[in-house]
């Protein structure tokens, strides 16, 4: 699981998601209307795609 030491994380309801990665001033808010088991599937996959995505 990509990260950093500090990072925090919240799973709302109806698939809401929120990431703060203060070490890499980063805030990612995730809204879905996904059904389900599909909403989980976005939640685990949405820290591997934006860590992906960033370039040092």
């Amino acid at each position: 699981m990509p990260g950093n030491p500090g990072e925090f994380t919240s799973n709302g309801a109806y698939g809401t998601q929120f990431v703060c990665d203060p070490k890499e001033r980063l805030v990612v808010v995730v809204g879905t209307a996904a059904p389900g088991e599909l909403r989980k599937y976005y939640r685990e996959n949405v820290q591997d795609i934006v860590y992906g995505a960033m370039v040092k």
